[in-house]
């Protein structure tokens, strides 16, 4: 997963208007787009300190993913 992905699943998931999310988040609308769209762009630090927060999530949660088999970390990367 990457930050796109989580990011999408989360609107999804809580049936986010992204034009209204935008604007809440003083982003760009077309920024926003991008992020979850096929483009799949990595926002600015700010702007996804700003996602993270309005979601009520970690920034770790929206840039990191760790996967865990067998107790065990297999991967980890930063998006940002």
């Amino acid at each position: 997963m990457n930050f796109n992905k989580i990011l999408r699943d989360e609107i999804v998931y809580r049936d986010i208007n992204i034009k209204e999310f935008a604007g809440k988040l003083d982003i760009p609308y077309s920024c926003l787009l991008s992020y979850v769209g096929k483009r799949k762009c990595r926002p600015r630090l700010d702007y996804a300190i700003k996602i993270a927060s309005e979601l009520h999530v970690s920034l770790e949660y929206l840039v990191m993913f760790t996967a865990n088999w067998n107790g065990k970390i297999v991967k980890k990367s930063c998006i940002i």
